[in-house]
């Protein structure tokens, strides 16, 4: 990922392209100004939740915002997927934050997966 393709750059793209100030955009996300400056500046990484929060408020892909896509509209990700992503995150309290979008959602099927297997069996186990 080259440099000006960070999330913090593609936030800051954002920000200016829709005339935002870091101030009016952090009250628009409940954050302080601070914590937008340093995801523009790359010392800190927005949670999960938080990105998905500005993709759908500015209605682009969060793949674009995670560096995965070079178009800001928005496309069919799956809403399904979005959300096991926020549960995934909550529930296991993974950091998933620095894998690609595709491992993001690899390792969310995944899991989604293993949870769908240990019900079954537990529903075998219960029938016997």
């Amino acid at each position: 990922m080259k440099q000006d393709d960070s999330i913090g750059q593609r936030l800051r793209k954002l920000r200016i392209a829709h005339k935002l100030t870091q101030e009016k955009m952090a009250n628009t996300f409940f954050i302080t100004r601070s914590s937008i400056a340093n995801y523009e500046r790359g010392t800190r990484q927005p949670s999960f939740d938080l990105l998905q929060h500005i993709a759908d408020y500015f209605k682009i892909d969060i793949l674009y915002l995670l560096g995965s896509s070079e178009n800001s509209a928005e496309c069919d990700l799956s809403k399904d997927i979005v959300s096991a992503a926020r549960f995934l995150t909550k529930d296991a309290m993974l950091d998933i934050s620095s894998l690609s979008a595709l491992h993001k959602i690899m390792a969310i099927e995944y899991v989604n997966f293993l949870r769908m297997t240990e019900e079954t069996e537990k529903m075998s186990n219960c029938n016997n």
